[in-house]
């Protein structure tokens, strides 16, 4: 039961990662010009990599 409850976790996390990164795209480009207009700083993506560069060992 378990085991199959993780396969759906799993797949609802893809999901929500794809749901995000297509948002993502859209909208961040436009919330920086506003941003920047502001003189403010932009928002930057976190890549993967630097995610885990930074993340706490477990």
């Amino acid at each position: 039961m378990q085991i199959m409850r993780t396969d759906a976790l799993g797949r609802e996390l893809t999901d929500v990662v794809k749901d995000f990164d297509v948002w993502s795209a859209k909208e961040l480009p436009g919330i920086n010009s506003a941003l920047t207009n502001k003189q403010l700083p932009p928002i930057q993506m976190l890549t993967r990599e630097d995610w885990e560069k930074n993340a706490p060992k477990v």
